[in-house]
């Protein structure tokens, strides 16, 4: 009679720890902070209108949109979270968090050196100049 296989214990890769972002030339505080801003206005909190504590830097939605959404999430993840947590995590600002601010500095840190000094030239730019401005020279440009 053949010997019966031994199983192999499963194994889960460990985390890995990643490296301290590479510093990134010309960026101040003031430059994170301009491109934070940017990122914060891309992904914003979004909460139900009742639940709103700031309405300039949360975006606002309608418990039954809210609804919609958790129940598209629940159809494609059985064992997602409970819609307490759903709105939670709705609200959350993602840019407050150490961790993404980590990211991005290493994401930018790692860019090519020319797409570094575009980058910090462009949010130099937006810190200085008022957006309305830029779009004004833009259009202006265009249309001539």
């Amino acid at each position: 009679m053949a010997e019966a296989a031994q199983a192999t214990p499963l194994s889960a890769p460990l985390p890995v720890r990643l490296p301290v972002p590479v510093p990134a030339e010309g960026y101040t505080g003031e430059i994170w902070q301009t491109l934070f801003a940017l990122l914060d206005a891309v992904t914003p909190s979004i909460v139900v209108d009742t639940e709103v504590t700031d309405k300039k830097n949360q975006l606002q939605i309608t418990e039954a949109q809210c609804l919609e959404a958790y129940e598209r999430i629940k159809k494609n993840m059985p064992n997602g979270p409970t819609y307490s947590k759903f709105k939670d995590y709705l609200r959350s600002r993602v840019v407050a968090r150490p961790e993404y601010q980590e990211h991005i500095k290493r994401f930018v840190g790692n860019l090519h050196k020319t797409a570094q000094q575009d980058l910090v030239r462009l949010l130099r730019l937006l810190k200085y100049v008022p957006i309305s401005r830029l779009l004004y020279l833009r259009l202006s440009h265009l249309c001539s």
